[in-house]
């Protein structure tokens, strides 16, 4: 009978233990929300050098956003996070530390020191494991992505890709 008792105050145990793990994070704790970029085709993803992810915080209008873009200093409502401008190859398993909520991520390529590529996508975080998409266009259409034989392995790879 003793044993037994025992058995199910380790049971006990490991389900509380395993409540304390899953529930670790409470509303205002930052934890990894992962996102993804999409390039609009494989000449434009060579063609960038860097990729600034902004985070804003609740459901902004994309395409309101998008169309008053400018220096981020002349933003009316300022970003809550933003990561550090990396080259596309550096992507991969891309995260943002923020709490559970909604937020709005603009994300900015560049070629040079020219805006590139940008795009915008909303997203209720709420600790799940998804990974965000945030799907690029082309910022400005006067300027046009250069045709490239290149693919984003190889301009990461080392290969001379031109400009």
């Amino acid at each position: 009978m003793k044993s037994r008792g025992l058995g199910l105050g380790r049971a006990f145990a490991a389900c509380a233990l395993l409540l304390v793990v899953a529930c670790g994070s409470t509303a205002g704790d930052p934890v990894a929300l992962r996102y993804s970029v999409e390039f609009p085709s494989r000449a434009a993803a060579v063609a960038t050098d860097r990729v600034q992810i902004y985070a804003f915080e609740g459901r902004l209008d994309c395409s309101s956003l998008i169309s008053s873009y400018g220096p981020p200093s002349s933003w009316a409502t300022p970003p809550v996070s933003e990561t550090s401008a990396v080259s596309p190859c550096q992507l991969g398993n891309a995260t943002l530390a923020l709490p559970f909520g909604e937020y709005t991520l603009l994300a900015v390529g560049t070629a040079g020191t020219s805006e590139l590529l940008i795009g915008c996508a909303n997203q209720t975080f709420n600790g799940k494991v998804e990974v965000l998409p945030v799907r690029l266009t082309i910022f400005d259409f006067a300027r046009p992505i250069p045709p490239t034989d290149c693919t984003l392995a190889d301009k990461c790879g080392g290969r001379s890709c031109g400009k």
